[in-house]
């Protein structure tokens, strides 16, 4: 499985699709959205799907998004997928070449790949503390802030109904992670930093 480490376009927040603002919180959010949207798409574990569905789904995102997801869901690597990584190669197919990183992680006691950390994501030892102890934390709001020159986003995934079930079944396997504490909301998190 490769590293959940990924790096965001510097230019995503100044994507023309539509659902794009500008504003960091506003686009973060929907980075974190996508990236939902791509992780729940089971179907391609089974092979590829038709370009009217990759549309359906990511064509609210933007243009830029929408070209993105059609290459990431034509990867032979999807197949046989799990969420978790469904999400991260969304997210590498999206923001490839620069300078912000993104990564979708969990605290260090429910990782079994230590390349998911906070701490191994971000390379600045400021912004890996800031986000590690939002992850850490318990909370479970997203949380925007300026550390050391980025301007930084955490944001939790909080799934609810069958979809929560799958998640923490999922992530109970031992090829996937540790189990979620019972009565877990937030199962995951989606962390950026993009330079100033």
């Amino acid at each position: 499985m490769k590293v959940l480490k990924i790096a965001v376009m510097t230019s995503f927040l100044a994507y023309s699709g539509a659902s794009f603002s500008g504003d960091f919180k506003t686009d973060a959010s929907a980075l974190a959205k996508a990236g939902g949207v791509a992780a729940s798409m089971k179907e391609l574990a089974a092979g590829p799907v038709a370009s009217a569905v990759i549309e359906d789904k990511f064509g609210p995102f933007g243009a830029d998004v929408l070209a993105a997801a059609k290459k990431w869901a034509a990867d032979p690597e999807l197949r046989e997928s799990v969420p978790a990584f469904r999400r991260f190669l969304f997210f590498d197919y999206l923001t490839a070449n620069t300078q912000t990183v993104a990564a979708a992680t969990n605290p260090d006691q429910l990782l079994i790949n230590t390349d998911a950390s906070v701490s191994a994501i971000f390379d600045n030892a400021k912004v890996a503390a800031s986000l590690k102890a939002i992850v850490e934390g318990g909370g479970d709001q997203p949380v925007f802030q300026e550390v050391d020159g980025f301007t930084v986003a955490a944001i939790p995934m909080k799934p609810t109904g069958d979809k929560a079930k799958s998640c923490m079944s999922c992530h109970a396997s031992p090829e996937v992670g540790k189990p979620y504490p019972e009565g877990s909301t937030v199962l995951g998190w989606t962390v950026i930093a993009q330079p100033k």
